[in-house]
């Protein structure tokens, strides 16, 4: 369970590098994805017991059209338009 969180992350980041491929997209923290030091994206992960399973529950974001916090960036502004 401890590589899930780390495992989402990198798909996030792939998928970044995907649409941004100039881009230098990093994870700090495990759950911060950042471009340029401005926090684009995160990602939470949790793990609970149901039963005999353990299930694995993720929230993932990333700021597409604005940048909501100062400090915060978004895809749109790194894609140029």
């Amino acid at each position: 369970m401890h590589l899930l969180p780390i495992i989402a992350s990198a798909a996030v980041i792939k998928t970044i590098k995907e649409v941004l491929p100039e881009e230098k997209v990093q994870c700090k923290w495990v759950n911060d994805i950042v471009i340029q030091e401005l926090k684009v994206g995160g990602l939470l992960a949790k793990s609970v017991v149901m039963g005999s399973k353990i299930v694995a529950i993720f929230g993932i974001g990333v700021n597409i059209n604005e940048a909501p916090l100062e400090g915060s960036g978004c895809l749109k502004k790194f894609a140029g338009k």
